[in-house]
């Protein structure tokens, strides 16, 4: 009697267990702590804990087996509150996306994309970009700039957000106590590499994955994913009049503006292709809605000498022509895209299509 009493005692705990995991609600501040990479999570501690810890678990794939422990000092007879924490939250985000896994939504989204593109050929670390301060009304906005000296990004937002950009975007390598999400991630890109991927980084090597996961504006896509997808926004070009210097700006569903990112010249068209969806063209400036012809004005001069000058000419909707001299352009052109200012519309140059 004594040891039914018992094991029932123990189902009933277990129930009560299971159904406050289910019940407990989860808040925005629970999926703050929540960081993730390929098929692993982490979860950071929560502010007002005596005795914090960081919670991680990498899920079970098909040829290799799942684990999970918590960098705190409770027993490791039973399984630590973190841990638990950790398994409600990532439940709860799970079912919020709606998604296989985190990991195929993040890649599927446009982030990743803006991410692939930007790194392309220029796959710089973290650890290769300075921060400095810039003044932005009353408030200081954070500044990114390359080893070069050339501003990469703007983070104009003053919230939670902006702490939890530098520390997704800084690894330090130093073992803490409690470390910060850059080294959590990192901890994270570990313990997630496959059989080859060991192999190679064994040899001194890596794969294009790692390289691309490693770099900056992977970390700068995966934090906006994580901070900006849930309410949505849309980016919106810009051009700066004086230098040609072409920028996107975020904004969310509030029309705030939490950062803006300074496109290379020459990654301007892959940037527009890869956002394609995500970018709202104003009047301000409208997207390559027709393309320019290249054309010759041959005329004579006084001398009756022949005169030859390139024109780009543009047929617009309503027929009308309109002609420009190239080297009035050459401050507003990306690749092969131009930015008619008269017009406030970016154009293709002749011979070419589409943004691929």
């Amino acid at each position: 009697m004594a040891r039914q009493y018992k094991k029932n005692v123990s189902r009933k705990r277990r129930s009560q267990t299971k159904q406050t995991l289910q019940t407990h609600p989860v808040s925005k501040a629970d999926l703050d702590r929540l960081e993730f990479h390929r098929h692993a999570a982490a979860l950071m501690p929560d502010p007002k804990d005596k005795r914090p810890g960081v919670a991680i678990l990498v899920e079970p794939l098909e040829r290799s087996a799942g684990q999970q422990f918590c960098y705190c000092n409770a027993r490791r007879s039973r399984t630590c509150p973190h841990l638990k924490d950790l398994h409600r939250i990532f439940s709860a985000y799970r079912e919020q996306i709606g998604k296989n896994t985190p990991a195929d939504d993040f890649k599927s989204s446009f982030w990743s994309r803006f991410a692939e593109v930007m790194a392309d050929g220029a796959s710089m670390k973290a650890d290769a970009v300075r921060l400095a301060a810039a003044s932005h009304g009353t408030e200081q906005a954070l500044l990114v700039v390359n080893a070069s000296g050339e501003q990469l990004l703007t983070y104009f937002s003053q919230a939670t957000d902006r702490s939890r950009f530098l520390e997704r975007c800084t690894v330090t390598g130093e073992k803490q106590e409690i470390p910060i999400r850059g080294d959590v991630i990192s901890k994270l890109c570990l313990l997630t590499l496959t059989k080859d991927e060991r192999i190679m980084m064994d040899r001194g090597f890596k794969s294009r994955r790692q390289t691309l996961e490693e770099s900056f504006w992977y970390k700068v896509a995966y934090h906006c994913y994580r901070e900006f997808s849930a309410g949505g926004g849309m980016f919106y070009p810009a051009i700066d009049k004086n230098t040609g210097d072409f920028f996107l700006q975020f904004k969310d569903a509030e029309k705030q503006c939490p950062f803006a990112v300074d496109i290379p010249r020459h990654r301007v068209k892959a940037v527009l292709s890869a956002l394609n969806g995500a970018i709202c063209n104003t009047h301000e400036l409208a997207v390559d809605p027709f393309p320019l012809d290249a054309i010759f004005d041959v005329r004579l001069n006084e001398n009756y000498d022949m005169e030859i000058q390139p024109l780009l000419r543009l047929i617009q909707k309503n027929g009308e022509a309109k002609f420009f001299e190239r080297e009035n352009l050459k401050r507003f052109q990306y690749g092969d895209l131009y930015y008619i200012e008269e017009l406030g519309i970016v154009e293709r140059r002749p011979g070419r299509s589409g943004h691929g």
